[in-house]
Order: structure tokens, then sequence, then C-alpha cells
């Protein structure tokens, strides 16, 4: 809100709205600088039109990937996916419960980030029961959610990227690219919290904020 006096700016003032928005989206910041203390990983999944899985990928909270393969589909589908591979085409990669071993290494006590994480979960567990696997998630988090609070609003994973990297989004149809997207909105926020405490320019009650966020991970 823009006060003014004879028509001439003399303050902004933020609303209740706007304070309240600020206060959550740091909020929402030191929640994820407080993650990417406990080491996260990053999946992200491609699906054909019929809802199997076809396509995966696994980042680490360094941003470097540590398991990225095409997945054969279980049943036959007809056409495309959104990447213009067949049934024929991804019949070559391994199956889900050929690569699960290399999988469950990854995300074994790990707690995983994704960008609509229910979905994730529910396809990837719909697709291992094939294999006749259970497997429980040390930790889930909805990344979707945790960007609407940072950002104030909702955003797909690509505008939420372009918005907070600064740079062209990466191709949104291939799982290596939304983990990769991923992972990197993720260290750039958690970045964000961080250089302010190095540079001392933060405030006492922010460095606080920090320091608390950092010990719910036991983490100094």
């Amino acid at each position: 809100m823009l006060i003014t006096t004879n028509n001439n700016p003399v303050a902004f003032a933020r609303t209740t709205e706007e304070v309240l928005k600020a206060g959550a989206s740091r909020k929402a910041k030191l929640d994820i600088f407080s993650l990417m203390q406990a080491e996260p990983v990053f999946l992200e999944t491609s699906l054909t039109d019929d809802g199997q899985l076809y396509d995966l990928a696994v980042f680490d909270s360094a941003g470097k990937p540590v398991l990225a393969t095409g997945i054969s589909p279980t049943h036959r589908f007809e056409g495309d996916t959104a990447t213009g591979d067949s049934y024929e085409s991804l019949s070559v990669y391994p199956s889900l419960c050929q690569v699960w071993d290399r999988l469950a290494t990854v995300l074994a006590g790990r707690t995983v980030v994704s960008y609509q994480a229910s979905e994730t979960l529910y396809r990837l567990l719909f697709a291992l029961s094939d294999c006749g696997i259970q497997f429980e998630f040390a930790g889930l988090v909805d990344a979707s959610e945790a960007l609407q609070r940072v950002l104030g609003s909702r955003h797909s994973l690509a505008s939420a990227y372009e918005l907070l990297s600064g740079q062209e989004a990466l191709g949104m149809d291939v799982a290596y690219g939304k983990a990769l997207m991923l992972s990197q909105v993720y260290r750039s926020i958690a970045q964000s919290v961080e250089e302010p405490l190095r540079s001392g320019v933060v405030s006492g009650g922010v460095y606080r904020e920090i320091h608390e966020a950092r010990n719910e991970k036991g983490n100094l």
C-alpha cells in the first residue's frame, strides 16, 4: 500500500494480508532450509496416458543424479507417450521390479521430495504391487504445497523454477528434467536462507529461526 502526502509518495505500508504472506513465505523457506540439512532425495516420474510408470529419476540434495532410467510398462498401451515413446520402444528398458533394488537403496532412510507427492507415491506403490513389493517411505514432502507457501500462490514446477532460478524451464515431460529442476529450486531456496547468515546481515530474530531450523535436524 502506498501512503502519500499531497500526492507525493512518502512511505509504503503493508496490509495485514501481505504481512501474513511474507511471514508464511519466510517460514516455508526455513522449513526447506531445515529439510535440506537432512539431505533428502528428489524423485520424479512420468506416466503413460493410462497411468503406467515409464520413466523415473532421482537427484540428491547436491543436485546430482543418483538414478535415472526408462521403465518398461507392465501392460501394452496404445499410441505414444508425451515424449514420443511407444510401448515397443519402452519395452527395451528394465521393469520397475528389475530396478527396485537400486531404487530402494537410493530411497532407504531418506525423505523423498516430489512435486506432486501423493500422485507419485500412489503410482509407484501401485506399480510395485505388481512385483509383490511393499515399501514404506521414511518421509514424503509434497513440493507443490511447499512452493505455494514460499511463492504465495500455486505454480507449476516449470513456472516456480523460472521464478526462483531466473532460467528457462527444462523438459517437463521427462522425469530427469523435473527432478533436476526440483532439486535446484530447493537448493536455491536453502542458499537464500544461508547466505545472509554467512554475510552477517541477518537480524537476531531471523538468526534464531535459522538456528532452530538447524537444531530440528540435530545439525549445527
